[in-house]
C-alpha cells in the first residue's frame, strides 16, 4: 500500500512537473515571439523640420486670415493642408528681439536681446543647439540684418549662410540642401527673408496689379525705408503707396515659395517633414498714425501668420490665442525630443486635433515687449482683453480685440476691473523677469552703418 501510494505520488509530481514545464515552455515562446514582433517593426523614423520666416509678413495681409486682395495663394493653399493658427502673435514689433524669442522659447524680458547691439546670452540654449546635440543636422540660409551670425543665431547650425540676398535665391539654396542629404538623417532648416520688408520688392506687373492710384504719387526721397519714421509726416496718398507695394511684394514672395512648395511634394518630402511658415512682426501704414515698424504695439504689427504642415496634422484653423514664444516647445514635441526649455508651451494638443485648450485665467496668453532701442511700451494679452503700457509717460490703453480688432476704441476708462487686472500680470511678470542677462553686445561702428543701410533708423 505504501509503494502504491508512492507510486501514484510519483505520477502526480512528475505531472505537476510536466504542466509546469509546458507553462514555462509556453511563456518562453510568447516572450521570444513578442522580441521577435518588437524586432520586426523598425523604429519610427525621425522627422525633420523646415521653419520658413518671412520678415515682417502682418497676418491680415493673407487671403487666408480675411484679406480681400488676391496677395498670397500659395500661402493660403498651405495653410488649408495643415494648421492655421488664426491668432498668433508676435512678441516684439521688429527682428532681432523676435526672432529671439522664436529660438530660445523666451519673451524679450527674460533673454534680454532686444537692443541694436543685444545679441542671445551664451547661456540660453537655442533650438538649432538642443536639436544637433539630439541627432539633428542643422541649417540656416538668412538674408542676415538682425538675424545675423553676431547677435548668437548662428548657435547650434552646422552651416548658417546670413548675406543679403533675394528669397528666390535662398530657396534655391534650401533646394540644394535638402537634395544633398542623406535620406537616414533627419535636418532642421531654418529659412529667413526680407522680401516682404521695404523697400518691398516686387516685379512691374505685381506692382501694377496692386496699383490703387498713379504712380505719379512720388515719395520725394531717395530711399524712404532709410528716412526716421517718427520723424517724417508722410502724406496718405504716399502711405497708400506703401501699402500697395507692400501687397505686391507678399504676391511675388508668394509665386517665389510655390516653386519650392512644389518641389517638396515631387520629392514626398512633407510626408515625414515640418513645414513651418511664420513671421516675425507686420508693418504698419498709418493705421495708427505710424509708419514702417518697430514703435507701437498694435496689431498691425504683432499679429503674424502661423501655418504648420506636416506627417499626422489635419487641416483646421486654430482659434485659441498663441504667442511665437510657443513654438521652440512645439517644435521640439513634434520632433519628440524630450527636453523643457523655455517660457512657452507646447501646440502640439492643437495641432494632434485635440479641444481647445484655455489658459486658466490668472494666466496671461501672451506678453508682448520691446519696442526698437529707446521706446518704453510694453503689453500683455488675456484672450480678447489687450492693454499697452508706456513705461515712461504711465498711460495706459486697453483694447477688446473680439469687439475691436483695429484697436480703435480704448476701454480703460469704462473697464477699470480689466486694466488694473492686466497691469496687475504685467508688473508681476516684470518683476519676475528683470534679472535676464544680457549675452554682450553685437555691433561695432560698421555694422550699424549696414543696418541703417537696411533700412533701419536709430
Amino acid at each position: 500500500m505504501i509503494a502504491d501510494r508512492g507510486r501514484r505520488g510519483g505520477r502526480e509530481y512528475g505531472g505537476v512537473l510536466l504542466r509546469a514545464g509546458l507553462i514555462y515552455f509556453l511563456f518562453g515562446a510568447l516572450f521570444v515571439l513578442l522580441i521577435a514582433l518588437g524586432c520586426s517593426q523598425s523604429p519610427e523614423p525621425r522627422r525633420n523640420l523646415i521653419v520658413i520666416s518671412m520678415d515682417t509678413l502682418r497676418a491680415d495681409r493673407l487671403g487666408s486670415y480675411g484679406y480681400a486682395r488676391s496677395t498670397s495663394p500659395t500661402i493660403d493653399a498651405l495653410g488649408a493642408r495643415g494648421a492655421r493658427f488664426a491668432r498668433a502673435h508676435s512678441p516684439a514689433p521688429w527682428t532681432l528681439p523676435s526672432h529671439a524669442s522664436i529660438f530660445t522659447g523666451l519673451t524679450p524680458q527674460v533673454h534680454a536681446t532686444h537692443g541694436w547691439g543685444d545679441k542671445i546670452p551664451s547661456s540660453v540654449p537655442t533650438l538649432a543647439e538642443l536639436l544637433r546635440n539630439a541627432g539633428w543636422r542643422t541649417f540656416g540660409h538668412t538674408t542676415g540684418g538682425f538675424v545675423s551670425g553676431r547677435y548668437g543665431f548662428s548657435r547650434g547650425f552646422e552651416e548658417y549662410v546670413d548675406k543679403l540676398s533675394g528669397f528666390k535665391m535662398t530657396l534655391n539654396a534650401a533646394r540644394r540642401k535638402i537634395e544633398s542629404l542623406p535620406a537616414d538623417e533627419p535636418y532642421f532648416l531654418f529659412l529667413q527673408t526680407f522680401t516682404v520688408h521695404c523697400p518691398y520688392p516686387a516685379s512691374p506687373a505685381h506692382r501694377a496689379s496692386f496699383r490703387s492710384q498713379p504712380e505719379s504719387v512720388v515719395i520725394e526721397m531717395a530711399s524712404p525705408c532709410t528716412v526716421r519714421p517718427l520723424e517724417i509726416n508722410f502724406s496718405e496718398a504716399q502711405k497708400r503707396l506703401f501699402s500697395d507695394r507692400y501687397d505686391a511684394a507678399i504676391r511675388s514672395a508668394d509665386e517665389q515659395l510655390a516653386g519650392f512648395i512644389e518641389f517638396l511634394d515631387q520629392r514626398g518630402e512633407l510626408e515625414d517633414t515640418y513645414l513651418v511658415l511664420l513671421s516675425d512682426h507686420g508693418d504698419e501704414f498709418g493705421e495708427h498714425d505710424g509708419i514702417f515698424h518697430g514703435h507701437t504695439l498694435y496689431e498691425e504689427l504683432l499679429h503674424v501668420p502661423l501655418i504648420v504642415v506636416g506627417p499626422g496634422i489635419e487641416p483646421s484653423v486654430i482659434e485659441e490665442p498663441v504667442g511665437l514664444v510657443d513654438f521652440m516647445q512645439t517644435a521640439l514635441d513634434l520632433l519628440q525630443v524630450n527636453i523643457q526649455a523655455g517660457e512657452g508651451r507646447s501646440l502640439t494638443r492643437y495641432l494632434e486635433g485635440e479641444l481647445p485648450w484655455r489658459a486658466p485665467a490668472q494666466e496671461p496668453v501672451a506678453y508682448f515687449a520691446s519696442t526698437e532701442e529707446g521706446t518704453k511700451l510694453r503689453s500683455v494679452s488675456l484672450g480678447n482683453d489687450k492693454l499697452i503700457l508706456d513705461l515712461e509717460t504711465g498711460q495706459v490703453q486697453l483694447f477688446d480685440l473680439g469687439k475691436d480688432p483695429g484697436e480703435r476704441l480704448d476701454v480703460a476708462a469704462e473697464r477699470p476691473f480689466t486694466r488694473d487686472r492686466l497691469l496687475l500680470v504685467l508688473n508681476r511678470h516684470l518683476e519676475r523677469t528683470s534679472l535676464g542677462e544680457k549675452g554682450g553686445r553685437a555691433l561695432s561702428p560698421e555694422q550699424i552703418e549696414e543696418l541703417e543701410a537696411l533700412g533701419y533708423a536709430r
